[in-house]
């Protein structure tokens, strides 16, 4: 499910890193493969962070994968989403049958408990960012405008 999990880092384990070594451990690459969500894990704050690039045909926010006792449940079962629109074109994210049209840095709140995330739009790109939830609130654009 998670392309990396990022670790926590103590402050005794700073000493003498090297400028590679800092890159390889904090800095979050390959974000947009086309027709793909990548999504990565930081266990700072258990952040998700991730991108899609869309190619042609309908990419899905998928399922959780782990760990065993979440397979199969919606991502967002007990999280929330940010989605950003970072691409050139407009782009479509479809929560639970409702379609939001993101056109770029519009932005779409998701809410905890969705089910089903959507993302379309030949060439869109989209930025998300996904945090731990503990109640519900409406979906909601949030334009650039």
């Amino acid at each position: 499910m998670f392309e990396r999990t990022y670790y926590a880092t103590h402050p005794d384990m700073m000493e003498c890193v090297s400028n590679e070594e800092l890159r390889d451990r904090y800095l979050i690459g390959g974000l947009f493969r086309r027709g793909e969500v990548v999504l990565n894990y930081t266990h700072a704050d258990r952040f998700v962070i991730g991108g899609v690039e869309v190619a042609g045909s309908t990419v899905k926010l998928p399922d959780q994968s782990e760990p065993a006792s979440a397979v199969g449940h919606p991502f967002l079962e007990r999280r929330e989403l940010a989605v950003v629109n970072v691409g050139g074109v407009e782009g479509i994210v479809t929560v639970d049958g409702e379609a939001f049209v993101l056109g770029n840095k519009d932005c779409l709140y998701v809410t905890m408990g969705a089910k089903e995330v959507l993302f379309s739009g030949e060439g869109a790109r989209f930025y998300l960012a996904s945090c731990p939830a503990h109640q519900g609130f409406r979906t909601r654009k949030l334009s650039i405008a």
